[in-house]
Protein backbone atom coordinates (compact mmCIF):
# COMPACT_ATOMS: atom_id res chain seq x y z
CA UNK A 1 0.00 0.00 0.00
CA UNK A 2 3.00 2.32 0.44
CA UNK A 3 5.69 1.65 -2.20
CA UNK A 4 7.59 4.76 -1.10
CA UNK A 5 8.55 2.96 2.13
CA UNK A 6 11.15 1.14 0.03
CA UNK A 7 12.88 4.48 -0.62
CA UNK A 8 14.61 7.03 1.58
CA UNK A 9 12.87 10.35 2.23
CA UNK A 10 15.34 12.08 -0.12
CA UNK A 11 14.68 9.53 -2.90
CA UNK A 12 10.92 9.91 -2.50
CA UNK A 13 11.30 13.65 -2.87
CA UNK A 14 13.64 13.33 -5.89
CA UNK A 15 11.21 10.91 -7.63
CA UNK A 16 13.95 9.40 -9.83
CA UNK A 17 17.58 8.48 -9.30
CA UNK A 18 20.13 5.66 -9.13
CA UNK A 19 18.29 2.37 -9.42
CA UNK A 20 14.74 3.67 -9.03
CA UNK A 21 11.90 5.72 -10.49
CA UNK A 22 8.91 6.76 -8.33
CA UNK A 23 5.59 8.33 -9.28
CA UNK A 24 2.80 9.58 -7.07
CA UNK A 25 -0.33 10.64 -8.91
CA UNK A 26 -1.43 14.25 -8.75
CA UNK A 27 -4.79 13.24 -10.20
CA UNK A 28 -7.60 13.73 -7.67
CA UNK A 29 -9.17 10.53 -6.31
CA UNK A 30 -6.51 8.27 -7.85
CA UNK A 31 -3.85 8.36 -5.12
CA UNK A 32 -1.75 6.06 -7.25
CA UNK A 33 1.84 5.26 -6.25
CA UNK A 34 4.29 3.42 -8.52
CA UNK A 35 7.86 2.39 -7.79
CA UNK A 36 10.22 0.83 -10.33
CA UNK A 37 13.59 -0.52 -9.16
CA UNK A 38 16.61 -2.39 -10.49
CA UNK A 39 15.41 -2.37 -14.10
CA UNK A 40 18.61 -3.68 -15.70
CA UNK A 41 19.11 -6.76 -13.49
CA UNK A 42 16.06 -8.10 -11.62
CA UNK A 43 13.23 -5.61 -12.19
CA UNK A 44 10.95 -4.79 -9.27
CA UNK A 45 7.60 -3.04 -9.70
CA UNK A 46 5.45 -1.93 -6.76
CA UNK A 47 1.93 -0.53 -7.15
CA UNK A 48 -0.56 0.45 -4.48
CA UNK A 49 -3.38 -0.20 -6.99
CA UNK A 50 -3.99 -1.07 -10.63
CA UNK A 51 -5.44 1.67 -12.80
CA UNK A 52 -5.74 1.48 -16.56
CA UNK A 53 -7.97 4.51 -17.05
CA UNK A 54 -5.08 6.97 -17.35
CA UNK A 55 -1.86 5.10 -16.63
CA UNK A 56 -2.29 1.87 -18.65
CA UNK A 57 -0.52 -0.10 -15.97
CA UNK A 58 -1.23 -3.46 -17.60
CA UNK A 59 1.17 -2.38 -20.36
CA UNK A 60 3.77 -1.42 -17.75
CA UNK A 61 3.39 -4.77 -15.94
CA UNK A 62 3.63 -6.61 -19.26
CA UNK A 63 6.81 -4.70 -20.14
CA UNK A 64 8.43 -5.55 -16.80
CA UNK A 65 7.60 -9.23 -17.38
CA UNK A 66 9.18 -9.14 -20.84
CA UNK A 67 12.26 -7.36 -19.53
CA UNK A 68 12.63 -9.87 -16.69
CA UNK A 69 12.52 -12.72 -19.23
CA UNK A 70 14.94 -10.87 -21.52
CA UNK A 71 17.38 -10.59 -18.60
CA UNK A 72 17.10 -14.41 -18.38
CA UNK A 73 17.88 -14.76 -22.10
CA UNK A 74 14.32 -15.26 -23.40
CA UNK A 75 12.52 -13.07 -25.95
CA UNK A 76 8.80 -13.06 -26.71
CA UNK A 77 8.55 -12.88 -30.51
CA UNK A 78 5.73 -11.99 -32.86
CA UNK A 79 6.54 -15.09 -34.92
CA UNK A 80 5.34 -18.63 -35.48
CA UNK A 81 7.06 -21.98 -35.15
CA UNK A 82 6.49 -25.66 -35.89
CA UNK A 83 8.46 -28.85 -35.30
CA UNK A 84 8.84 -31.55 -37.97
CA UNK A 85 8.85 -35.32 -37.51
CA UNK A 86 12.64 -35.25 -37.05
CA UNK A 87 12.27 -32.94 -34.04
CA UNK A 88 13.70 -29.89 -35.85
CA UNK A 89 12.25 -26.53 -34.84
CA UNK A 90 11.29 -24.24 -37.73
CA UNK A 91 10.67 -20.58 -36.93
CA UNK A 92 8.81 -18.32 -39.37
CA UNK A 93 8.48 -14.57 -39.08
CA UNK A 94 6.58 -12.03 -41.15
CA UNK A 95 4.89 -8.68 -41.04
CA UNK A 96 1.19 -8.61 -40.16
CA UNK A 97 -1.40 -10.14 -42.52
CA UNK A 98 1.09 -12.17 -44.55
CA UNK A 99 -0.46 -15.44 -43.43
CA UNK A 100 1.46 -16.86 -40.44
CA UNK A 101 -1.68 -18.35 -38.89
CA UNK A 102 -2.86 -19.97 -42.12
CA UNK A 103 0.64 -21.35 -42.76
CA UNK A 104 0.70 -22.76 -39.22
CA UNK A 105 -2.71 -24.39 -39.72
CA UNK A 106 -1.72 -25.92 -43.07
CA UNK A 107 1.59 -27.24 -41.70
CA UNK A 108 -0.19 -28.67 -38.66
CA UNK A 109 -2.52 -30.57 -41.02
CA UNK A 110 0.59 -32.02 -42.73
CA UNK A 111 1.94 -33.54 -39.51
CA UNK A 112 4.05 -30.66 -38.22
CA UNK A 113 3.63 -29.95 -34.52
CA UNK A 114 2.38 -26.40 -34.00
CA UNK A 115 4.28 -24.47 -31.31
CA UNK A 116 2.84 -21.07 -32.13
CA UNK A 117 1.33 -19.12 -35.01
CA UNK A 118 1.64 -15.53 -33.80
CA UNK A 119 3.66 -15.58 -30.60
CA UNK A 120 6.49 -17.76 -29.32
CA UNK A 121 9.29 -17.56 -26.77
CA UNK A 122 12.83 -17.87 -28.13
CA UNK A 123 15.80 -18.44 -25.81
CA UNK A 124 19.36 -17.40 -26.65
CA UNK A 125 20.16 -21.14 -26.60
CA UNK A 126 17.77 -21.61 -29.54
CA UNK A 127 14.97 -23.28 -27.59
CA UNK A 128 11.48 -22.37 -28.86
CA UNK A 129 8.61 -22.57 -26.37
CA UNK A 130 4.85 -22.35 -26.88
CA UNK A 131 3.14 -19.27 -25.43
CA UNK A 132 -0.31 -19.38 -26.99
CA UNK A 133 -3.32 -21.51 -26.14
CA UNK A 134 -5.64 -20.03 -28.79
CA UNK A 135 -5.52 -17.87 -31.88
CA UNK A 136 -7.68 -15.97 -34.33
CA UNK A 137 -8.36 -17.89 -37.56
CA UNK A 138 -10.00 -16.38 -40.64
CA UNK A 139 -13.15 -18.52 -41.02
CA UNK A 140 -12.69 -19.45 -44.67
CA UNK A 141 -14.23 -22.89 -45.36
CA UNK A 142 -10.77 -24.26 -46.28
CA UNK A 143 -9.49 -23.21 -42.86
CA UNK A 144 -12.49 -24.52 -40.94
CA UNK A 145 -12.28 -27.99 -42.46
CA UNK A 146 -8.72 -28.35 -41.13
CA UNK A 147 -9.78 -27.62 -37.55
CA UNK A 148 -11.38 -30.12 -35.18
CA UNK A 149 -14.15 -27.70 -34.29
CA UNK A 150 -17.16 -28.31 -32.03
CA UNK A 151 -20.46 -27.86 -33.86
CA UNK A 152 -21.18 -24.52 -32.18
CA UNK A 153 -17.84 -23.14 -33.37
CA UNK A 154 -18.44 -24.38 -36.92
CA UNK A 155 -21.76 -22.55 -36.85
CA UNK A 156 -20.10 -19.41 -35.51
CA UNK A 157 -17.39 -19.61 -38.20
CA UNK A 158 -20.00 -20.09 -40.94
CA UNK A 159 -21.93 -17.06 -39.68
CA UNK A 160 -18.85 -14.85 -39.53
CA UNK A 161 -17.67 -15.83 -43.01
CA UNK A 162 -21.10 -15.16 -44.54
CA UNK A 163 -21.58 -11.77 -42.94
CA UNK A 164 -18.12 -10.17 -42.74
CA UNK A 165 -18.58 -8.99 -46.35
CA UNK A 166 -20.92 -6.38 -44.95
CA UNK A 167 -18.39 -3.79 -43.87
CA UNK A 168 -20.58 -2.10 -41.29
CA UNK A 169 -20.76 -5.34 -39.29
CA UNK A 170 -16.99 -5.24 -38.85
CA UNK A 171 -17.52 -2.58 -36.17
CA UNK A 172 -19.44 -5.06 -34.06
CA UNK A 173 -18.14 -8.50 -35.07
CA UNK A 174 -14.51 -9.63 -35.11
CA UNK A 175 -14.02 -11.35 -38.47
CA UNK A 176 -11.70 -14.00 -37.00
CA UNK A 177 -12.85 -17.11 -35.20
CA UNK A 178 -11.08 -17.68 -31.88
CA UNK A 179 -9.76 -21.23 -32.06
CA UNK A 180 -8.26 -23.20 -29.18
CA UNK A 181 -4.97 -24.87 -30.01
CA UNK A 182 -6.47 -28.23 -29.05
CA UNK A 183 -8.61 -27.93 -32.20
CA UNK A 184 -5.50 -27.87 -34.42
CA UNK A 185 -4.49 -31.22 -35.98
CA UNK A 186 -1.18 -31.39 -34.08
CA UNK A 187 0.49 -29.20 -31.46
CA UNK A 188 3.84 -29.26 -29.64
CA UNK A 189 5.16 -27.43 -26.61
CA UNK A 190 8.82 -26.86 -27.51
CA UNK A 191 11.69 -27.63 -29.88
CA UNK A 192 15.27 -26.57 -30.59
CA UNK A 193 15.60 -24.09 -33.43
CA UNK A 194 17.06 -25.60 -36.59
CA UNK A 195 15.94 -23.32 -39.44
CA UNK A 196 14.43 -19.87 -39.90
CA UNK A 197 12.04 -18.61 -42.56
CA UNK A 198 11.31 -14.94 -43.27
CA UNK A 199 8.00 -14.63 -45.15
CA UNK A 200 7.20 -11.69 -47.43
CA UNK A 201 4.62 -10.86 -50.06
CA UNK A 202 6.10 -10.38 -53.52
CA UNK A 203 7.41 -12.22 -56.54
CA UNK A 204 7.63 -15.97 -55.98
CA UNK A 205 11.15 -16.77 -54.78
CA UNK A 206 13.24 -18.69 -52.23
CA UNK A 207 16.69 -17.42 -51.24
CA UNK A 208 19.13 -17.82 -48.37
CA UNK A 209 19.37 -14.88 -45.99
CA UNK A 210 22.16 -13.76 -43.67
CA UNK A 211 21.63 -13.81 -39.91
CA UNK A 212 22.07 -10.04 -39.46
CA UNK A 213 19.28 -9.21 -41.92
CA UNK A 214 17.01 -11.89 -40.48
CA UNK A 215 17.56 -10.60 -36.92
CA UNK A 216 16.63 -7.07 -38.08
CA UNK A 217 13.41 -8.31 -39.67
CA UNK A 218 12.40 -10.45 -36.70
CA UNK A 219 13.15 -7.64 -34.24
CA UNK A 220 11.17 -5.16 -36.33
CA UNK A 221 8.03 -7.29 -36.09
CA UNK A 222 8.11 -7.17 -32.27
CA UNK A 223 9.14 -3.55 -31.64
CA UNK A 224 5.54 -2.33 -31.38
CA UNK A 225 4.89 -4.92 -28.68
CA UNK A 226 8.01 -4.33 -26.60
CA UNK A 227 7.84 -0.76 -25.33
CA UNK A 228 4.45 0.52 -24.07
CA UNK A 229 3.04 3.95 -24.94
CA UNK A 230 1.91 6.90 -22.88
CA UNK A 231 2.76 7.19 -19.18
CA UNK A 232 4.38 3.75 -18.99
CA UNK A 233 6.87 4.64 -21.73
CA UNK A 234 7.73 8.00 -20.18
CA UNK A 235 8.16 6.38 -16.76
CA UNK A 236 10.58 3.77 -18.11
CA UNK A 237 12.54 6.37 -20.09
CA UNK A 238 12.88 8.57 -17.00
CA UNK A 239 14.55 5.63 -15.27
CA UNK A 240 16.86 5.13 -18.26
CA UNK A 241 17.76 8.83 -18.27
CA UNK A 242 18.65 8.87 -14.57
CA UNK A 243 20.67 5.67 -14.77
CA UNK A 244 22.57 6.34 -18.01
CA UNK A 245 20.88 3.42 -19.79
CA UNK A 246 20.16 3.37 -23.52
CA UNK A 247 16.48 4.03 -24.33
CA UNK A 248 16.71 0.89 -26.46
CA UNK A 249 17.55 -1.25 -23.42
CA UNK A 250 15.08 -4.08 -24.02
CA UNK A 251 15.45 -3.92 -27.82
CA UNK A 252 19.19 -4.39 -27.38
CA UNK A 253 18.59 -7.39 -25.13
CA UNK A 254 16.15 -8.85 -27.68
CA UNK A 255 18.67 -8.34 -30.49
CA UNK A 256 21.35 -10.18 -28.50
CA UNK A 257 18.97 -13.10 -27.80
CA UNK A 258 17.82 -13.36 -31.42
CA UNK A 259 21.38 -13.07 -32.78
CA UNK A 260 22.59 -15.81 -30.44
CA UNK A 261 19.68 -18.12 -31.32
CA UNK A 262 20.20 -17.61 -35.09
CA UNK A 263 23.94 -18.23 -34.97
CA UNK A 264 24.92 -21.05 -37.32
CA UNK A 265 21.33 -21.67 -38.47
CA UNK A 266 20.13 -21.91 -42.06
CA UNK A 267 17.89 -18.94 -42.87
CA UNK A 268 15.62 -18.58 -45.89
CA UNK A 269 13.53 -15.78 -47.29
CA UNK A 270 10.32 -16.93 -48.99
CA UNK A 271 8.37 -14.50 -51.18
CA UNK A 272 4.98 -15.21 -52.70
CA UNK A 273 1.91 -13.48 -54.06
CA UNK A 274 -0.29 -15.05 -51.36
CA UNK A 275 -0.22 -17.47 -48.45
CA UNK A 276 -0.67 -20.52 -50.70
CA UNK A 277 2.43 -19.70 -52.75
CA UNK A 278 4.37 -19.19 -49.52
CA UNK A 279 3.05 -22.48 -48.09
CA UNK A 280 3.94 -24.54 -51.17
CA UNK A 281 7.43 -23.02 -51.33
CA UNK A 282 7.92 -23.75 -47.64
CA UNK A 283 7.08 -27.43 -48.20
CA UNK A 284 9.17 -27.56 -51.37
CA UNK A 285 12.22 -26.27 -49.52
CA UNK A 286 11.66 -28.61 -46.57
CA UNK A 287 11.31 -31.64 -48.87
CA UNK A 288 14.49 -30.67 -50.69
CA UNK A 289 16.41 -30.41 -47.40
CA UNK A 290 15.07 -33.77 -46.22
CA UNK A 291 16.44 -35.60 -49.30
Amino acid sequence: SNPEQRLSAAETKARVGAGFAYHESSQPFYRLKILLKNLEQEPELYLNKKSDAIYHLRALIDFIGKLERANQGIANLHSGAVVNNRGEGLLFSAWQDVGKTTLALLLSSQGYGLIGDDGIALASSGEITRQQTRTGVFPHPDNLKLLKLPFTEKLKGWFKYRFIKYAFLGKFINSNLWADYEWFPKISDRAMLDRVYILELGKKNIAELDAHTAANKILTTVLAQILPDGFAKRFILSYCFANNLPPTLIQDKYRAIITSALSGKKIYKISGQNYLEIYHQFLENENKLAQ
